[in-house]
Formats: structure tokens, C-alpha cells, sequence
């Protein structure tokens, strides 16, 4: 059985690298926004959908980004463990990405994570959500949670790639 959640910043890829994995692994794969839930429209903790969604489902890639800052208490939260696949991506290259997109979830993003991780980030500077994800992710998570850290560069040779992103528009970037 395997379950999958696929984490990372906020257009860190985390879309085409679950696309290739859930193909590799020949796994349904679902996306966060189709159980109604991303950093758009988030509602600051309400993420029971999901939860029943990962109790009910024995094998999946789910690509759940707006997840991300609550990693370490997912599987907390599950009957079943997950294991999560954490994205990294430049930092530049992740706000290019969401200037190219005209992102328009930045103040909820940074919003959740200030609340979640106050106590983390009192002697730090973060210019954005990229900044504190990364900290959060690098400097407390990952040793709490079993995970696979891939790099989006990575998957550039992955027969979807074109594929994927010509199906959504972005093509070679």
C-alpha cells in the first residue's frame, strides 16, 4: 500500500512532480483543490476533507502544497501513516513562477505560517511564505516526518514533463 502526499512551497512544482510519480507508481493521483482545499481558499485549519479523503483512500499521490505547514502532525491526524515527498526548488525560481502566474495566495500562505510557527520564527527574517516554508521545512519538520526529499530540476527528463506542462499551459520555462 502505498499513500503519498507531495509538499513544498507554493509553486515548487509539486504538481508535475506528483503527476510523475503517481505515473511511475501507477497510483491514482488527486489534487488538493479537488477535495476543496488550498491556500486560496483556506479557512485557517479546516482541513477535514483531506483527513477523511487519507483515512478512506488505501493508495494514492496527493498533491497537497497548502499542507506543507502542517507536516509534522499529518500522520497524527490519519489511521495509516503517509509518506510525504517534500519538493525543493530555488527560491527565486518558485517566486518567478508565482509572478508568471499572478499568485494571488501570498497573504494567506505567510498568514499560516506566522500563526502555526510564531514561536519558530522569533529570531528570524522571512521576506515571504517561500522563505518561511523552507525554514519551517529545513529548520524543524523534516526530522519529524518520513520523507523523500526531491528536486524539481530532477524530473526535467521525465516523459510527462512536456506533456504535463504543454496540458497546462506553461511549456518549457
Amino acid at each position: 500500500m502505498k499513500r503519498i502526499v507531495v509538499l513544498g512551497c507554493q509553486r515548487s512544482g509539486t504538481n508535475i512532480v506528483s503527476a510523475c510519480l503517481a505515473h511511475d507508481l501507477n497510483l491514482p493521483l488527486f489534487n488538493e483543490r479537488e477535495l476543496g482545499y488550498s491556500s486560496c481558499s483556506l479557512t485557517f485549519g479546516d482541513h477535514s476533507v483531506l483527513i477523511e479523503f487519507m483515512n478512506n483512500t488505501k493508495e494514492f499521490v496527493l498533491q497537497a502544497p497548502s499542507l506543507n505547514v502542517y507536516a509534522e502532525r499529518i500522520n497524527n491526524w490519519l489511521d495509516e501513516l503517509v509518506t510525504f515527498y517534500w519538493v525543493n526548488r530555488d527560491s527565486d525560481e518558485i517566486r518567478a513562477s508565482r509572478d508568471r502566474v499572478d499568485w494571488s495566495g501570498e497573504g494567506k500562505e505567510s498568514a499560516k505560517y506566522a500563526k502555526e510557527f510564531s514561536w519558530f520564527f522569533n529570531d528570524k527574517y522571512c521576506t515571504d511564505s517561500v522563505d518561511m516554508a523552507k525554514m519551517a521545512w529545513n529548520g524543524y519538520q523534516k526530522r519529524l516526518v518520513e520523507h523523500v526529499e526531491v528536486e524539481y530540476n530532477d524530473f526535467k527528463t521525465h516523459p510527462l514533463w512536456k506533456t504535463e506542462r504543454d496540458a497546462i499551459g506553461i511549456g518549457e520555462i
